[in-house]
């Protein structure tokens, strides 16, 4: 899992966003099917998103300090599928859409904010602070799962891309 994030990282220095924004949203299937292997695609996704990044979408606003989520696991879950299968960052016909219609990924300026556009509502990130912090809540989850056997086996199953050789050993030319 270390090389994937490690991945993402490169994506992120070399500004190859879309690669970095692809994969980053993939790490909560990747994740929620190691620590989650049971559970339907859609619902280990969200509960591994909820675990390890509501926090960072989740904000006090306003005078009294209310808590805000500003990206849920479910309308996380909307933008990977319409992305994802898609190509399209509009989660509107999303059936697992929470509270938002649309995306707009920016390469600098202000992260996590609303607005509404004709009745759509909008959420700004900076894609390099969200694959940032999906990256970062990967690290957290490998921490969090060292003492884990069963985990650690699982991840021992990813993939691993070899110089010259599969896993078995086999050398080409």
């Amino acid at each position: 899992m270390k090389n994937l994030v490690s991945s993402v990282e490169r994506a992120l220095e070399q500004e190859n966003w879309y690669a970095a924004l692809f994969m980053a949203l993939a790490f909560p299937d990747l994740c929620g099917n190691i620590q989650y292997p049971a559970l339907p695609s859609k619902e280990r996704y969200i509960k591994w998103f909820d675990e390890y990044l509501s926090n960072e979408y989740t904000r006090e606003v306003g005078p009294t300090r209310e808590k805000h989520v500003f990206l849920s696991g479910e309308d996380c879950y909307a933008l990977r599928c319409s992305l994802l299968h898609e190509g399209r960052d509009i989660v509107s016909p999303q059936r697992c859409r929470k509270a938002l219609d649309s995306f707009l990924f920016i390469t600098s300026g202000a992260h996590c904010n609303y607005f509404t556009v004709n009745g759509h509502t909008f959420l700004q990130l900076n894609v390099r602070k969200f694959c940032g912090d999906v990256c970062a809540s990967v690290q957290t989850w490998l921490i969090d799962v060292a003492n884990d056997n069963t985990i650690q086996k699982r991840l021992s199953e990813t993939i691993e891309i070899k110089a010259s050789s599969d896993r078995y050993g086999v050398h080409f030319a």
